[in-house]
């Protein structure tokens, strides 16, 4: 049996059965001090649900977001309150108004961030320039934005988890996901496609409008389908499926539009 403290006020909060081989969180009100605190449990080993240390190094914004985007999926955005966000950090009510005015504006913070760092839905600059009459469909993807940033995929997929959720209800998030996820990553993919065209790469008889909505219908499945697998997946994820798809979609636009089909790449 181990005897677990809080890390607030360092007294006995629980007692927990020793757990071998892999690591828990247990979220909880402190009985001592009425925090609300995540204590982690057992060995360092196996991910178990969506647990996640928090990094080092954080800022207190930075530290406020991660945790609320925790709250927001575990309990809802609507049911969590700013009360709860500051016991979870470790902070008072009023801390949290030094980095943000309300809870809105820690959730829009949030999707901005989430919106600069893992979101980019522009063509990198450097890459598309590197388009050519020659383009396979390797030069395609390297124009998109496939995976999150290193070590960080567990918040990201926390985020996406919450918008999924949370974008029937509400407004702010249901904007965001229909100018990021779906407006911008038509507008992504045509760019691509016209660009392919007006190289030779393509013949003028690709259905770009069809092929571009047909694009967004497999990142927006796929990120759907995770969704709806969370959890373990987690620490596996790493981009290579939502690939693939993306392959075979522009291998056949080649196949079927490429200038030269002779040289063509269908994996």
């Amino acid at each position: 049996m181990d005897k677990m403290k809080c890390p607030v006020c360092n007294r006995r909060a629980f007692d927990i059965s020793h757990i071998d081989g892999y690591q828990v969180e247990v979220s909880l009100k402190c009985p001592n001090c009425n925090k609300f605190v995540t204590i982690k449990c057992g060995e360092e080993g196996e991910h178990y649900g969506v647990s996640e240390s928090m990094p080092q190094g954080l800022t207190q914004k930075e530290k406020i977001m991660r945790t609320a985007i925790d709250l927001f999926m575990k309990n809802g955005y609507i049911e969590t309150t700013l009360q709860e966000i500051a016991d979870a950090v470790g902070l008072e009510e009023f801390e949290i108004h030094n980095d943000f005015k309300n809870k809105c504006s820690i959730l829009t913070s949030v999707l901005d961030f989430f919106a600069e760092e893992a979101g980019r839905l522009e063509v990198p600059e450097q890459a598309f320039s590197l388009l050519t009459k020659d383009s396979t469909t390797d030069d395609v993807l390297n124009c998109m934005y496939l995976y999150f940033p290193k070590d960080t995929e567990t918040y990201y997929l926390k985020t996406l988890h919450v918008l999924f959720h949370e974008h029937y209800r509400n407004n702010d998030v249901r904007e965001f996901m229909c100018n990021n996820i779906i407006i911008g990553q038509e507008k992504y993919s045509e760019t691509i496609l016209k660009r392919l065209i007006e190289l030779g790469a393509l013949d003028k008889s690709v259905d770009v409008d069809f092929w571009s909505r047909l694009h967004v219908c497999i990142v927006f499945l796929f990120a759907e389908r995770l969704v709806v697998g969370i959890g373990e997946m987690y620490p596996k994820f790493n981009g290579k499926g939502m690939e693939e798809m993306l392959r075979m979609l522009y291998d056949t636009v080649f196949k079927l539009h490429g200038s030269d089909k002779s040289n063509l790449e269908t994996s």
